[in-house]
């Protein structure tokens, strides 16, 4: 059976899926080509990316560990682009609101999108696998994933303003 990605009801009145605020502690960053300062190796030194992208982030995470994951469209185009996932622990549970509101004051400071914020829609399948290659073709990052061990286990979540113009995610 078709099941539409949908949480505004559709012609018929039917709604396919409803927001629930649960609180979560943990959140995932989504950086989608951010473009890679010179000298980044995705593959002799992902950490090297993974430290730059935590630098344009708030001060609030740049000590706090993250588990990071090298995106499956990292490396794909070349080493221009940094494509990855930061996964970080908060010291509250925080809302998709929150997070929406979060990620449109990093991306107005940052002057462009550089957080998408798709993951936090009541509706956004988000995939988190490695590519899948040919026998024949190797993968061109060897490691994906791994964990930044920083000086703090969580983020102090950061003070934001809720607005009623912070996107709700619906995928209509």
């Amino acid at each position: 059976k078709t099941v539409m990605r949908k949480s505004t009801p559709d012609p018929n009145g039917k709604v396919w899926f409803v927001e629930h605020q649960r609180g979560l502690r943990w959140g995932m960053l989504d950086f989608d080509k951010v473009p890679a300062p010179s000298g980044t190796n995705l593959i002799s030194d992902p950490e090297g990316a993974i430290e730059y992208l935590i630098g344009l982030l708030p001060e609030d995470f740049w000590d706090a560990s993250c588990v990071w994951q090298l995106s499956s469209s990292a490396g794909m185009n070349g080493e221009d682009f940094i494509c990855a996932h930061l996964f970080y622990y908060f010291d509250r549970e925080v809302t998709n609101t929150e997070l929406n509101a979060l990620v449109k004051q990093i991306n107005s400071n940052a002057g462009h999108k550089l957080i998408d914020p798709a993951p936090f829609r009541t509706v956004q399948p988000h995939y988190t696998a490695a590519p899948l290659f040919d026998d024949d073709i190797p993968d061109p990052i060897q490691r994906r994933l791994g964990f930044r061990n920083g000086l703090e286990d969580e983020v102090i979540f950061p003070e934001i303003e809720l607005t009623d113009q912070v996107y709700t995610g619906s995928s209509d």
